[in-house]
């Protein structure tokens, strides 16, 4: 029995649509850190604390939280484009394992 289809076009933009809706989300909270960091600069003046090291070290494993996202949601956004392009077809049986 030959168990395969293919996701229909219209399916696939909505899945790119909301990709795109969270880049543009991921981008603008990426834009936010120079001001977070200058805040934090300006808080933060004087003798180092161990609260001014725990901020300064989690601006940077959000920001490179944030780089890993956009690195992921760009190759599924690419891998989206080719499959709506090409009417790609999925074995169900892969879904279901």
């Amino acid at each position: 029995m030959n168990s395969r289809f293919a996701l229909d076009t219209a399916k696939l933009k909505r899945y790119l649509d909301e990709n795109e809706g969270w880049l543009q989300t991921l981008r603008l909270q990426v834009r936010e850190f120079p001001a977070m960091k200058k805040m934090l600069d300006e808080v933060k003046e004087g003798e180092i604390t161990r609260e001014r090291v725990h901020f300064d070290t989690q601006l940077k494993v959000q920001q490179n939280v944030m780089k890993q996202l956009d690195e992921d949601l760009n190759k599924q956004q690419q891998r989206l484009t080719e499959d709506c392009e090409t009417n790609v077809f999925f074995d169900i049986e892969a879904f279901l394992t």
